[in-house]
């Protein structure tokens, strides 16, 4: 999947509009990311997950 390099991490609504977006450098494969979802309405997202070779989307939702 991914290997050392920048990953960024795109938080986008249901409109296709970025809300959020957080970059930081993998070592690993296994490294692990928070990201603060406070500000972020309750809904359905999805989150785009890539670097310079590979990108993974998968949706999610957020409830308060």
């Amino acid at each position: 999947m991914f290997t050392e390099s920048d990953i960024t991490f795109d938080i986008i609504d249901y409109s296709g509009k970025i809300v959020k977006t957080q970059k930081v450098y993998s070592q690993t494969e296994l490294n692990t990311v928070n990201i603060n979802l406070n500000d972020v309405a309750n809904g359905i997202y999805a989150i785009r997950i890539y670097n310079q070779n590979s990108i993974i989307v998968k949706r999610f939702s957020v409830a308060k």
